[in-house]
Parts: C-alpha cells; sequence; structure tokens
C-alpha cells in the first residue's frame, strides 16, 4: 500500500492548477512517505485522502 501510495504521490504532485487543500493533501502525504515505518492503517487514510482530494 505503500508503494500505491508513492506512485500516487509521484503522479499528482506536479498536476496543474492545485488548490490549497489539494497541496495540503500532498504536503500530509509527503511528510507520512518521509515517516519512518508509518502504519497501514495511516497510510490506507493517506491514500483516501489523496485520491478524494483529487478526486481519483
Amino acid at each position: 500500500m505503500l508503494d500505491m501510495l508513492g506512485k500516487l504521490y509521484q503522479e499528482l504532485r506536479f498536476y496543474p492548477g492545485k488548490s490549497l487543500s489539494q497541496c495540503h493533501a500532498l504536503a500530509e502525504v509527503a511528510y507520512l512517505l518521509g515517516s519512518p515505518n508509518p502504519s497501514a492503517g495511516l497510510v490506507r487514510l493517506a491514500f483516501e485522502y489523496l485520491s478524494a482530494a483529487f478526486e481519483k
């Protein structure tokens, strides 16, 4: 799941015309991706949060 989150993050970070809430979602995910040993629950929530922010 962490790999999927990383791929989604990479895909969306250069998305043109991002809203403030989308930038916030990307920042939250970047922080989580840089964290040592994030829990599976947090990764799942971050994936859902980022997907919802970009309606993917």
